[in-house]
C-alpha cells in the first residue's frame, strides 16, 4: 500500500460528494443559466434511459479518482485487495456475515425507535423505483455496481490507511462511519455502518475484498428481490 490517508479521503470525497455538488450548483444556477435548467429538467424526468446516463455521470468521477490515486501512488489492483482467497474460508465468513446482517436488520428498528428516530423510512431513489419494472437494469445498478465500487473505495482503499494509522478496530469504525454517512439516511446509514464493520473484519481475515463484495452483493440482492415483488 503506497497511498496515504489524504489520498483515500480525496477519493471518498469525489465518489460521495460529486453528485451533491452538481445537484447543489445546478439547482442554484437553474434560474439564471438555461443549460443548468435543462440539466435539472432531465434529472427530474421519468425517462429511465436518461436517469441511467445521469447515474453513470455521477459514478464515473469517483472511479476516475480511484484510478488516478492508484496510478499516482504506483499501486496495483492487487494492492486494493483484488486478490485470490480460500473458497471454504470465504464461504464460512459470507454465510456468517449474512446471518449477522439479518440479525442487525431486525434489531436496528428497535434501536432507532428507542432513540426517537424514524426506523422505517423507505430509501427513495430512482433505482429502487425501477426494480419492479426494469429487472435487468435494476439488477446491474443495485446488485452489481455498488458493491464493486464501494468495496474498492471503502474497504480496499480507505480502510487500510485508517487501520495503519489508528489500528484495525478504529480503522474499521472510522471507515464504516464514513460508509454509513455516504448513504445520507439515518436508518440506512446505521445499517450500512454495521455492514461496513463486518466487511472490514472479512477483509482483515481473508486478505481479499472479493468475499466482502460477494456478501455485499447478496445483501443487495435480497433487497432487490423485495423491491421487485412490489
Amino acid at each position: 500500500m503506497q497511498w496515504g490517508l489524504a489520498d483515500a479521503l480525496f477519493v471518498v470525497a469525489v465518489a460521495v460528494g460529486f453528485q451533491l455538488a452538481v445537484v447543489w450548483v445546478v439547482t442554484n444556477l437553474a434560474r439564471y443559466w438555461p443549460t443548468a435548467g435543462y440539466y435539472l429538467a432531465l434529472d427530474r424526468s421519468g425517462d429511465i434511459l436518461t436517469k441511467l446516463v445521469i447515474y453513470f455521470f455521477y459514478f464515473m468521477p469517483g472511479f476516475g479518482a480511484l484510478l488516478w490515486a492508484l496510478r499516482s501512488s504506483r499501486s496495483s489492483w492487487r494492492d486494493l485487495g483484488w486478490r485470490g482467497f480460500k473458497a471454504l474460508d470465504a464461504a464460512v465468513y459470507i454465510s456468517t456475515g449474512l446471518v449477522v446482517l439479518e440479525l442487525a436488520g431486525a434489531l436496528m428498528p428497535v434501536l432507532l425507535q428507542a432513540l426517537g428516530l424514524n426506523a422505517y423510512q423507505v430509501q427513495q431513489n430512482f433505482l429502487t423505483r425501477i426494480a419492479p419494472t426494469h429487472h435487468i437494469l435494476a439488477f446491474i445498478t443495485l446488485v452489481i455496481l455498488p458493491p464493486l465500487v464501494e468495496e474498492s473505495v471503502f474497504r480496499g482503499f480507505l480502510f487500510p490507511v485508517m487501520a495503519k494509522k489508528w489500528g484495525v478496530a478504529w480503522g474499521a469504525i472510522a471507515s464504516s462511519a464514513l460508509f454509513g454517512l455516504a448513504h445520507w439516511q439515518i436508518n440506512v446509514s446505521v445499517y450500512t455502518f454495521a455492514m461496513g464493520v463486518i466487511l472490514c473484519i472479512m477483509y482483515t481475515k481473508l486478505k481479499s475484498i472479493f468475499p466482502g463484495m460477494m456478501l455485499h452483493m447478496l445483501n443487495n440482492y435480497l433487497a432487490f428481490l423485495a423491491l421487485s415483488q412490489k
